[in-house]
């Protein structure tokens, strides 16, 4: 007596075996090199042809979307539509596909207030012209802070296309508080003495000065 595996389509068949012992194993065909996409694990003949695999972006929405590939490793960089050129005033330093309308750039005066204003402009290029325009006026036309007499809180808005510095002083010149404001800012004031302060612009070429009170 031989006992094994007496099936000839197992993998394991025993042409010895005269008395089958259920040992047998069937035979599963597939790829079994583990460095193909379709590596079957559970294949014991080798067949079928191996699809090598192939790493990169799979997501076809995405700039770098490799047709190539079929292991997705991370690396996909999604879409941002925008204008791409530099020149444009709308330029999007993050857009990575050409979208939209360039708007080209203008240069002159931006500022309403300059006598030389130029409404097509969208750079201010620093040729403003005050000339002839009240110095006082024009500094606290582009800076508003309400309200005034002021409790707990006061706010500070910048009418300008251009960030402006303020400083906030006493009755004795001391420096109370120094800010860029850009657009609009609110202050906590309610810890403060009461009394008088002066708010001043600062600007490159002028200064000027207008009273703030804390009741």
């Amino acid at each position: 007596k031989v006992y094994g595996c007496t099936d000839t389509g197992s993998i394991n068949y025993n042409s010895l075996a005269n008395i089958d012992n259920g040992t047998c194993i069937k035979k599963r065909y597939g790829i079994m090199d583990t460095a193909c996409i379709n590596y079957d694990s559970l294949a014991n003949v080798s067949g079928g042809v191996c699809i090598t695999k192939v790493y990169g972006c799979t997501d076809t929405g995405s700039i770098n979307y490799n047709s190539l590939a079929n292991i997705d490793n991370g690396t996909c960089i999604a879409k941002r539509y925008g204008i791409m050129d530099t020149a444009c005033i709308n330029y999007d330093s993050l857009a990575n596909v050409s979208g939209g309308i360039c708007i080209p750039k203008v240069y002159g005066c931006t500022d309403t207030l300059a006598i030389n204003y130029n409404p097509l402009a969208n750079v201010n290029d620093g040729t403003c012209n005050y000339k002839g325009v009240n110095i006082q006026e024009l500094e606290f036309s582009k800076i508003s802070f309400y309200p005034n007499p002021a409790a707990t809180s006061i706010t500070f808005e910048n009418k300008n296309n251009n960030p402006i510095y303020i400083e906030i002083r006493n009755l004795y010149s001391q420096l109370i508080k120094k800010v860029l404001i850009d657009k609009k800012i609110t202050w906590d004031v309610s810890n403060w003495a009461r009394g008088v302060y002066f708010v001043q612009v600062v600007d490159n070429e002028f200064n000027s000065t207008k009273k703030m009170i804390l009741k």
